[in-house]
């Protein structure tokens, strides 16, 4: 059920607290096998990282609505594998969601073992995906490329239990700089720019992880897309 936090300015659950949601039913996973091999010893310590993710909302998501999260496995990796998200209000689908996890251990990407590949074999959907992570074109790593800047500075709050800044406050960074952006345009009202003009999806890649504490820039680049909307590409 939405919580007063996860409205914007319109009454509907944000594009954010959605992202929030999807991350809730990755933790939430049914992964037996895995956590009795886990909570046995028979598996070195291990990190579960986010390697990329893509969120749309289809449909406004009002307050007064429950809402179901579906999950799924799309891909089996090496050592990533991609879920698959689809939030629900009784029938109808509002937004759907993947995201790519890889099983990291100290020094670097580590092969999934046979009781997590069980696990995740008994949650494979019907149609599953053939893509692994999407990484970013080089181009996208040259600052000069976005003309403008917002400022970050972390918070303890945005700091998860890999110690680093959760994907979560990430993607409000980047609904930040947007927001800045649009509302330097008009004139920066109270509230912030109108809430239609909101972002409805986000593809994010991870290029490295974000320490805490540390001041980052989003660079922010807005481009004109079909139908008169806008597409904004960001990079930290």
């Amino acid at each position: 059920a939405p919580r007063y936090a996860d409205l914007g300015g319109d009454g509907t659950v944000s594009t954010v607290a959605v992202a929030r949601w999807i991350e809730e039913s990755r933790v939430a996973a049914h992964l037996p096998a895995f956590r009795r091999l886990v909570d046995d010893g028979g598996f070195a310590p291990f990190r579960i990282l986010l390697a990329a993710q893509r969120l749309v909302v289809r449909a406004p998501m009002p307050r007064d609505r429950e809402y179901r999260v579906g999950v799924g496995v799309r891909r089996l990796g090496n050592a990533s594998f991609s879920y698959g998200h689809g939030v629900f209000a009784d029938d109808e689908c509002v937004a759907v969601a993947d995201s790519v996890t890889v099983l990291a251990s100290e020094g670097g990407p580590t092969g999934l073992p046979d009781a997590l590949r069980e696990d995740l074999g008994a949650l494979v959907l019907e149609e599953p995906g053939a893509a692994g992570a999407p990484r970013p074109e080089p181009a996208r790593r040259e600052r000069h490329r976005y003309p403008h800047v917002h400022p970050v500075t972390t918070r303890i709050g945005d700091v998860d239990t890999n110690r680093h800044v959760n994907n979560v406050a990430l993607i409000s960074w980047y609904a930040d700089a947007v927001a800045a952006w649009q509302s330097a345009r008009f004139g920066d009202p109270d509230g912030g720019p109108p809430e239609a003009l909101a972002p409805t999806a986000w593809e994010v890649q991870y290029v490295h992880e974000v320490a805490h504490p540390r001041t980052y820039d989003v660079a922010l680049a807005v481009d004109p897309a079909p139908g008169g909307r806008l597409r904004y590409r960001a990079g930290l």
